[in-house]
């Protein structure tokens, strides 16, 4: 046991710190003998000996002998300080003489239990729960007895601080909370040992940061070892399948952290209420304080029924906005809309935690891209001359920054209705009956950007009939689903943001791009309809409702893509065509569309253009402004409400490709791999970045970001395992290389 002590105040349920005094000791009786040789070996305590001759709730407890002193004792337990006060009990440091460990030891008032009996068997009851659960992340309980009258609870005594005190240190030093990171670990260890308790069946009802112990670090290093962090205090818990003692309408729990169910009736309280004092602890851990406050408790309880929380991004704007969706989701007044258990939590607290770039292996680039584009397109045979002249991809002269008065003035040339050459049309393809699509064929590729709305649809049409392929092609999939294709052309384009773009980041450095060959994008985000017709599951988060097949699928990791779904779509490919996730090139062309503003509808969004997340930039003093779209199905959301989940796709008004949802909905995955200074290197022609990492890149933001994150330019990233609700993907469909 680590015996390096700190001198933080305790917390109200469990040891925090000490002083680190020695103390000889000359024995204990009865069990003098195991205590002495305690003392002996550790040399010190944790907390030192109080004087407890005043404690009235011990003035009944029996006696021993402790260094000449004496000191109240329950079972062969000595009590030798008191650590706090809870709203049903006393928390007090003991030594275990025969087992030669330090314990908590937690009594139920004696006025209480003579008060309300029925008190004494829930104690014991709860006590016997919490017994049951092991988990490295819970505070043990080893032993539950009476003694002269005084009912006790011996738990493991954990030498550290609470996450409460760790909050409180933090406000004190003038910091709105703990990092980002820390929060995060302390929750995902919490989370685990709630997740034991839950495996069992078992509601703790009291999730809070009081709760929550963290340990001394075991190297001897100031500090406490967070990814250790433990759960305590069971004292509310009851088992979900059986109504315990808890009669209806009673408030059981901690204003600020119960749910408002819990607040109506603690009977109807379960793994999802927990989930609730989950969130809320780590909303407290942000901001320094619990999510709903008041001047008094019932103050606190009609907060937390009737009001929303403050973002936490309103507090604080250095949080992601991963951790921002898992406290709103923890914090969703329907209990059914939270997540349902401590392992679904789990699962997206650790996908919140802020990702680390790894360093990267470089491999064999070349041979990679092409394994990623396959768009490179062998004749079958000799193509037949044409005294037409196609346009030559070549590389620009640097892939250095573009300056943004060079785009803007380019811009301007494209609107002022400058025409754009046309290409020659060389068709010599075939649509066979059986759907396949045969191609050998030329086209050129597009130099002039940015290009003006109305000049894409004539150039979809024109790379139509140069390669004899449809503009728009339609795959059926099992049960009457279809997926929708558009062919978009090979064209030079200006990747990245200029330097005056809002919320540029430093990744989106402005350079050419040459995609060198036409290519099908998906016109929608695959949807939970198509992704079910393929591999009989549905991973999504949103289901359940009448529009749900036709929402985008989300939850689906790229590792899955690839491993799962593309092999299982392929058998329904057009015959010499596969499918595979768009490079971030290709998305980023895709979603432009010939624009280079921060949006292919300008420079701002609005609700009318897709779904995305209102944030404090759109806010009247403390009302916030929907930014939904205005249809019947959202008419029901009050001023400050967000939508609070995907919508069907297509909702929205396409892009110039006749594209749908590029902006919002949900994140979209790409092929490469991400890293922050890949644009800095990146090729001038079809550029994907094989540079394995763990991180792949996402884009176009989602229904609970704000609009920033959105544009055209951002670009996002996550681990290649990580399931979302805020994360899906769309395909494109390109021609195998013959062989």
């Amino acid at each position: 046991m680590s015996k390096s002590f700190d001198n933080n105040p305790l917390p109200p349920t469990m040891p925090g710190g000490g002083t680190g005094i020695n103390h000889g000791g000359t024995g204990i009786t009865p069990g003098g003998r195991g205590l002495r040789s305690h003392l002996m070996v550790n040399k010190s305590l944790s907390v030192p000996i109080q004087d407890l001759t005043e404690d009235k709730l011990l003035s009944f407890a029996p006696r021993a002998e402790v260094d000449g002193r004496s000191v109240p004792r329950l079972g062969k337990i000595p009590l030798l300080a008191r650590l706090g006060t809870g709203g049903m009990s006393a928390v007090y440091y003991g030594i275990h003489p025969n087992l030669k460990v330090e314990v908590a030891v937690k009594v139920l008032p004696l006025s209480m239990a003579e008060k309300d009996p029925v008190l004494i068997e829930r104690f014991f009851r709860e006590a016997q729960t919490a017994a049951a659960v092991r988990s490295p992340h819970l505070v043990h309980v080893s032993d539950v007895d009476e003694d002269n009258g005084l009912f006790y609870i011996v738990m493991e005594y954990v030498t550290g601080i609470s996450a409460a005190q760790l909050i409180k240190d933090a406000v004190a030093s003038g910091k709105p909370g703990v990092t980002e990171n820390d929060a995060l670990d302390i929750c995902i260890a919490a989370a685990k040992g709630l997740a034991a308790a839950h495996a069992e069946g078992i509601v703790h009802r009291d999730v809070k940061p009081a709760n929550i112990m963290l340990p001394n670090r075991k190297d001897g290093k100031p500090g406490h070892d967070y990814n250790q962090a433990k759960l305590a205090d069971l004292g509310l818990a009851r088992q979900e399948s059986s109504a315990g003692l808890t009669t209806s309408f009673q408030v059981m729990g901690t204003p600020g952290y119960m749910a408002p169910e819990q607040v109506q009736d603690a009977k109807s309280a379960g793994k999802p209420a927990d989930v609730w004092g989950m969130g809320a602890t780590l909303y407290a851990l942000l901001a320094g304080r619990a999510p709903f406050t008041g001047r008094t408790s019932m103050e606190v309880l009609m907060y937390t029924v009737e009001q929303p929380h403050a973002p936490i991004t309103r507090i604080r704007n250095d949080i992601s906005l991963e951790t921002e969706a898992v406290v709103d989701r923890c914090l969703a007044k329907d209990a059914a809309k939270r997540f349902q258990s401590a392992d679904d939590l789990l699962e997206s607290l650790k996908a919140a935690r802020p990702n680390r770039i790894p360093t990267v292996r470089k491999l064999d680039s070349e041979r990679l891209r092409a394994a990623v584009s396959k768009t490179v397109i062998i004749p079958k045979k000799p193509a037949a001359k044409s005294s037409a002249r196609l346009s030559v991809a070549t590389p620009p002269p640097s892939s250095k920054e573009i300056k943004p008065p060079e785009m803007k003035e380019a811009s301007s040339k494209s609107r002022s209705g400058r025409a754009s050459q046309s290409s020659s049309a060389l068709p010599t393809t075939m649509v066979s009956q059986a759907g396949s699509l045969e191609a050998d064929w030329k086209h050129r590729v597009y130099e002039d950007w940015p290009v003006a709305a109305g000049d894409m649809p004539r150039r979809m049409q024109e790379t139509a009939e140069a390669t004899g392929l449809p503009e728009k092609k339609s795959i059926a999939l099992p049960g009457n689903v279809s997926l929708e294709f558009a062919l978009l052309p090979a064209a030079k384009f200006v990747m990245g943001s200029p330097h005056d773009e809002d919320g540029r980041d430093k990744d989106e450095l402005t350079h050419y791009v040459r995609l060198t060959k036409p290519f099908y994008m998906g016109i929608y985000p695959v949807t939970q309809a198509q992704y079910e017709a393929v591999t009989g599951t549905n991973p999504s988060r949103f289901k359940g409702e009448t529009d749900s097949p036709r929402r985008p699928v989300e939850r689906v990791s790229w590792k899955e893509i690839r491993e799962k779904f593309l092999p299982a779509i392929q058998p329904f490919a057009p015959q010499g065509w596969f499918y595979r996730l768009p490079t971030e090139a290709e998305w980023e062309y895709a979603c432009r569309a010939g624009s280079a503003e921060a949006y292919f509808f300008g420079p701002k969004l609005n609700s009318r253009q897709a779904l995305f997340k209102w944030d404090s930039s759109h806010r009247t003093g403390d009302t916030y402004i929907m930014k939904k779209p205005s249809t019947s199905r959202l008419s029901s959301l009050r001023p400050g409400e967000a939508w609070p989940e995907t919508l069907e796709v297509g909702v929205f008004p396409p892009n110039a490709f006749g594209l749908y949802d590029m902006h919002g909905n949900v994140w979209e995955w790409c092929e490469d791999y991400y890293h922050p200074d890949f644009y800095h290197r990146e090729p001038a022609l079809d550029p994907v970045n094989t540079e394995e990492s763990n991180l792949h890149v996402l884009r176009g933001g989602s229904w609970n970001y704000s609009d920033k994150y959105c544009r055209s330019a951002k670009r996002y990233q996550s681990q290649r395992d990580a399931r979302f609700f805020n994360i899906g993907f769309r395909l494109v469909l390109v021609p195998k290389k013959d062989t």
